[in-house]
């Protein structure tokens, strides 16, 4: 915004909107007094309330009071409010949390109308779908370093396998067979499978996912985290088209290395102090060792 941060004042609140996950409207109130009230905070040019609304999908829901909306159309609330005054820099946690498929969809094609107009956005997510559809760069955090950065698409191609698998059937029994990219015009053992008589079901490349990525080792992914020193995995800090950003933090436990959202839980682990439960409680037995361990 072509200065520093410490060169600001208050007019920087006038260039920054936010969206938290958690709802935090006046509930007494309907979701257009929400929306002018806040309006009326901000000196510079602000949307309609009733505009916004519109865009967000609440239209119809605008005389409400927010106490009696769903979560889903509180988070929608958050979002629209956020936009109010048309901030330069656009803070969103969690957008899409609690919403059908038709009102992310919604939600997803605002985010990216508002980051062509120019507007930077960060995300907070855990859905590494969204991080991967919206993003154009990603960088993998953990335990306060920046272990990878490119692109989801290249990311996906470097921690994935250069091969494409064949699944075929054979007198009825499934096969598989993997072949290396390199070269796959020319193999022989690839064409003679193609010409043979089977019945070919699919092709794939190996392509990875972020969310495969972001496993530790002895799981599916490629393991940039280790499970047994970090519990808590901050992934994703993701550019979409130099305008659009995201952060995903993560759980595995540390004995099991199940994979779960846990509930806040401050606990302790070799003198480093978490603000996350550490142990599953699907095995009793990493609970054990989690107490056992103070």
């Amino acid at each position: 915004m072509d200065k520093e941060i410490n060169a600001w004042h208050a007019d920087l609140y006038e260039k920054i909107g936010i969206s938290f996950e958690m709802p935090n409207h006046y509930t007494k109130l309907t979701a257009l007094e929400n929306l002018a009230y806040f309006r009326s905070l901000y000196s510079g040019k602000t949307y309609e309330p009733m505009e916004l609304l519109k865009w967000v999908g609440l239209g119809e829901d605008a005389h409400k009071r927010v106490s009696d909306y769903s979560k889903g159309m509180k988070i929608r609330l958050n979002v629209a409010r956020s936009l109010i005054h048309k901030p330069k820099v656009l803070f969103l946690d969690e957008p899409t949390s609690g919403l059908d498929p038709v009102n992310a969809r919604n939600i997803k094609d605002l985010i990216m109308g508002f980051r062509d107009l120019g507007t930077t956005i960060f995300i907070t997510t855990h859905n590494m779908m969204v991080a991967d559809e919206l993003c154009d760069r990603v960088a993998f955090v953990t335990d306060g370093n920046i272990r990878a950065v490119d692109s989801p698409e290249a990311l996906k191609q470097k921690y994935g396998k250069r091969s494409v698998k064949v699944t075929y059937h054979d007198k009825e029994k499934e096969s598989n067979k993997e072949f290396p990219i390199e070269g796959l015009g020319k193999n022989e053992a690839f064409i003679n499978l193609l010409n043979a008589k089977v019945t070919i079901d699919r092709l794939h490349s190996q392509e990875t996912t972020l969310d495969n990525i972001f496993y530790p080792d002895n799981r599916r992914g490629v393991g940039l985290m280790n499970p047994m020193t970090s519990t808590i995995r901050k992934d994703v800090k993701v550019q979409v088209r130099n305008k659009l950003y995201a952060i995903s933090v993560g759980l595995a436990c540390i004995f099991c290395n199940h994979l779960f959202n846990s509930s806040k839980t401050r606990a302790n682990y070799n003198g480093n102090t978490c603000c996350y439960a550490i142990a599953c409680r699907r095995n009793d037995t990493c609970l054990c060792r989690w107490f056992n361990s103070f």
